[in-house]
């Protein structure tokens, strides 16, 4: 399937790279490798990530830095689109179903 982001999903993932980079270039790029890593286990399996309690709605955790990516499966379309990408420090849009 392919990905696509929201605008806000797209907002937040240039924030948290901007903040990483201003940390550590190094750390940026293994969180960068781990977010695409997820994207594309996605892509595949669209479906393994959990579900959230708005239906339709799930949530893939990435393995470095344990970003949350929620999302959508539009199966007509062929499509996850990602909805948001947040710290889990930071409030979260949505909460396990």
């Amino acid at each position: 399937m392919k990905v696509e982001f929201t605008a806000t999903a797209l907002r937040q993932l240039s924030t948290i790279a901007e903040e990483l980079e201003a940390f550590s270039p190094a750390w940026a790029a293994e969180v960068g490798g781990s977010i695409e890593r997820t994207l594309r286990r996605l892509s595949d399996h669209p479906f393994s990530g959990r579900a959230q309690d708005v239906p339709g709605v799930r949530k893939a955790v990435v393995l470095k830095g344990r970003y949350l990516l929620y999302y959508e499966v539009l199966l007509e379309r062929g499509v996850v689109r990602m909805l948001a990408i947040v710290h889990p420090r930071r409030r979260r849009p949505y909460r396990d179903g």
